[in-house]
């Protein structure tokens, strides 16, 4: 999907493609591989599963050879460049070289732990050209700086927001993304949520009750946590006009009210070798039950 999206965005450019691509490269890509460069054949939904990888001898699936594939795409489709410039689609420490245009162009960034990205410029000479930076749908309140000083520009979530102007050698952009928390409900069943934060899906931390991660059988079922216990886990609620998740003092970690009492969630890509879940229950405070 990453090959075909960059194909589009290639035809016609289209923010919303490189939304798409970056949800699927922070969540699917990052969130299917392990430390040690193994992968996974499907990502299992359901509350209370874990994730399981293939080994380097006794497993080669289907989709394994074009995950390995995907996997080397972590630094593709960052710049696009044409004849009126470059865009910058993705917010990943790199560098771009455009020996023909005098132009090397280094981004600086922390994403997705900072919100935002810096953009050294380094040319020739003086050139004007046009720079095009991605304002992504979730990025309400995106903002720019020039060399420090603020600019009147308008960012549209869901757009390029295009510097129209003369470089110099040294200038510097700065982008400000701020990242919120929004719920993403399947389309036929609302209360049914996943979080994210920014195009972060986060999963809920389950621990490693009945898993030995030195023994996990690639064939094996993953019976659910949902059968050990016997209901659907973990059930969060909300209090009428507050989000049902808030952020702690620890980077991209985050905390809900389950029925058992506080939950914690990350970024599905940061979870190992541990139950977790993506999609949960969201009922009002008024329709609390132990039992649901």
């Amino acid at each position: 999907m990453l090959k075909l999206t960059r194909h589009l965005h290639g035809w016609r450019p289209d923010a919303a493609l490189m939304d798409y691509y970056e949800r699927v490269l922070f969540n699917a890509r990052l969130g299917t591989q392990d430390e040690a460069g193994m992968m996974m054949y499907f990502v299992p939904m359901d509350a209370g599963y874990w994730k399981v990888y293939n080994r380097p001898f006794d497993s080669f699936w289907c989709c394994t050879g074009t995950g390995v594939e995907e996997f080397a795409k972590t630094h593709d489709t960052i710049y696009f460049q044409d004849d009126e410039g470059v865009s910058v689609n993705l917010f990943i420490a790199s560098e771009l070289s455009w020996p023909e245009q005098g132009l090397r162009l280094e981004q600086r960034t922390r994403f997705p732990e900072q919100p935002g990205t810096s953009l050294q410029l380094h040319l020739l000479k003086p050139k004007r050209f046009k720079l095009k930076l991605r304002i992504p749908y979730w990025a309400d309140g995106a903002s720019v700086r020039i060399n420090g000083q603020a600019q009147s520009v308008q960012a549209t979530p869901g757009s390029y927001l295009t510097l129209d102007r003369q470089f110099a050698d040294g200038d510097r952009v700065d982008l400000a993304l701020p990242m919120q928390l929004h719920p993403a409900p399947l389309p036929d069943e609302p209360s049914l949520q996943a979080m994210m934060y920014g195009p972060l899906v986060l999963a809920v931390r389950l621990g490693q009750d009945g898993i030995d991660p030195e023994k996990i059988n690639v064939s094996d079922q993953r019976p659910s946590l949902n059968r050990i216990v016997g209901r659907q886990l973990p059930s969060v609620y909300f209090e009428p006009e507050q989000s049902w998740v808030r952020a702690t003092d620890q980077p991209l970690t985050f905390e809900a009210l389950g029925v058992e009492g506080p939950l914690l969630l990350v970024p599905f890509y940061k979870i190992r070798n541990e139950r977790y879940a993506v999609y949960n229950r969201v009922r009002p405070i008024w329709e609390r039950n132990p039992q649901f």
